[in-house]
């Protein structure tokens, strides 16, 4: 127990320092910065975590975790200090985000696989429901944070927001200790591991799960710039965090015994409904009806949708990976989960910020209310329905 409590911090302290950067698009935006470029910059870590995962991932499951995590995390504690010197420098910054992606790297593979070693594989969606309301605590925290930051230091103050969290995250590295399991004997090529015939239609719902939540954490301080009038992320993060929290610690226990088809079925129908009221608080804020709070709410509603969907997804996502992996490690197996996710999240991201640049916010979410009912349909092929 006492791992696992190390583990989720180091978890959530290292995703708050990533996520830091999350109303930085508005000051990006000043600087000339694309939408195309802002979705590239936000989902930096994800190209790498899917390029070092689909080619060398065989190399990394076979690394000292621990002894890696400490150098990734050190690398993005030092991309701050040079992010707030050149904080003007798109090409500087940009590397820098380079620089501190190894960070998102190794501990995505690594601090799951650790808590999947230590798991029973009956209980393993509801103990990774748990784990991951880590990075879920991180977004009231780091919203609410990032807007005081950015009212009283502007956009630069958010490095050093970020600073903070990655120094306690390699701090929480002091505490955890290698086990025979994290470094296996023999480990296979990852796309050996992604041609496993079960994995297939998983790796599809794991594609369109990833983009959902970097499309709202990437555009939203945007669309509320634009449509409300006020930079803001955490309209939207914290009844997101709140619902999901909650939910996961209430029902962790039901997603090892509720059926997982019809849980994934409900959470996409979900995520479905959030991109279309967070379209109809667009619309709302440009009428003359006077409903002035109206749009806000509309936006926490989608967050609260939203929040209940990614409770379900993810736990049930990645537990069923490395179910259906079977004799396979579980690092293996949900390296696999992690790379067709963060591919989602890397191509979708630029792909509704290059058609928002063309057709506006509503082409933006509208296209991902798309990717929800889509899902819908792959969910029912996912468990031979």
């Amino acid at each position: 127990m006492t791992t696992f409590i190390w583990l989720f911090l180091a978890n959530f302290l290292v995703i708050a320092s990533l996520n830091s950067l999350s109303l930085l698009a508005p000051f990006l935006d000043k600087l000339g910065a694309s939408q195309i470029f802002l979705g590239v910059f936000a989902n930096l870590p994800s190209l790498v975590l899917v390029l070092a995962l689909s080619f060398c991932s065989r190399t990394i499951t076979r690394l000292h975790r621990v002894r890696t995590l400490r150098w990734s995390f050190f690398a993005l504690l030092a991309s701050f200090p040079v992010m707030l010197i050149f904080s003007h420098n798109l090409a500087v910054l940009t590397l820098c985000r380079l620089l501190g992606s190894g960070a998102y790297v190794f501990s995505s593979s690594f601090l799951m696989a650790m808590v999947y070693d230590q798991t029973p594989q009956i209980r393993r969606a509801s103990t990774m429901a748990l784990f991951g309301t880590g990075g879920l605590l991180t977004n009231p925290v780091v919203s609410l944070l990032g807007e005081w930051t950015v009212k009283n230091f502007g956009g630069p103050g958010l490095f050093a927001v970020g600073f903070g969290f990655a120094f306690l995250a390699l701090l929480t590295l002091a505490f955890l200790h290698e086990t025979p399991a994290d470094r296996p004997a023999q480990a296979p090529h990852f796309w050996d591991t992604a041609r496993f015939a079960p994995f297939r239609t998983l790796e599809i719902l794991a594609f369109l799960f990833g983009g959902a939540y970097t499309v709202y954490m990437t555009y939203t301080p945007i669309f509320t710039l634009e449509k409300l009038g006020l930079a803001n992320l955490s309209v939207f993060t914290i009844p997101f965090a709140a619902v999901s929290i909650v939910l996961r610690f209430v029902f962790s226990r039901d997603l090892d015994r509720r059926s997982s088809q019809k849980l994934t079925l409900a959470a996409f129908g979900g995520m479905g409904f959030s991109f279309l009221i967070t379209i109809l608080s667009g619309a709302l804020s440009w009428s003359s009806w006077g409903f002035s709070l109206l749009p806000w709410f509309l936006l926490g509603t989608a967050g609260a949708l939203y929040g209940g969907a990614h409770s379900l997804l993810y736990p049930i996502l990645s537990s069923q990976f490395v179910h259906r992996g079977g004799a396979r490690d579980s690092a293996s197996s949900n390296n696999v989960f992690l790379v067709f996710s963060t591919l989602g999240a890397g191509i979708l991201a630029p792909l509704c910020g290059a058609l928002g640049d063309l057709g506006g916010f509503s082409a933006l979410f509208g296209t991902m209310l798309v990717v929800s009912v889509t899902a819908i349909f792959v969910t029912r092929r996912a468990w031979g329905a």
